[in-house]
């Protein structure tokens, strides 16, 4: 059912005018999210083989944040749940993430 669906498929009226995948991530860091949606024209036809691999690469980050709840490594401008930098002190510093040394969210040796 439609209710059930990890990944919902949407026409060009309903995709906000981006044909890239996003995530409904209602949930803290960590916890699974509401639904991915993508746009039918994500899947449009290329010969481009770098757009294939770009393709890959935007719908894998985007199950992430469903399934496991990672939140993106930047924020955005003017976004007030989102934004572009912090403030630490008097400093500004740009959102772009945890440094691995910080956080060990993968092996430093196989």
């Amino acid at each position: 059912s439609l209710a059930a669906a990890d990944i919902e498929i949407s026409g060009k009226e309903e995709s906000f005018g981006d044909i890239n995948p996003w995530t409904v991530q209602h949930q803290g860091c960590g916890e699974k999210g509401f639904v991915v949606r993508i746009s039918e024209g994500f899947f449009a036809p290329t010969e481009d083989i770098l757009e294939h691999h770009r393709k890959g690469q935007i719908l894998s980050k985007e199950i992430l944040k469903y399934k496991y709840g990672v939140y993106s490594e930047h924020g955005y401008e003017n976004d007030p749940l989102y934004p572009q930098y912090y403030t630490s002190g008097n400093a500004s510093q740009p959102s772009t993430g945890c440094s691995n040394s910080q956080y060990k969210f993968c092996p430093t040796t196989k």
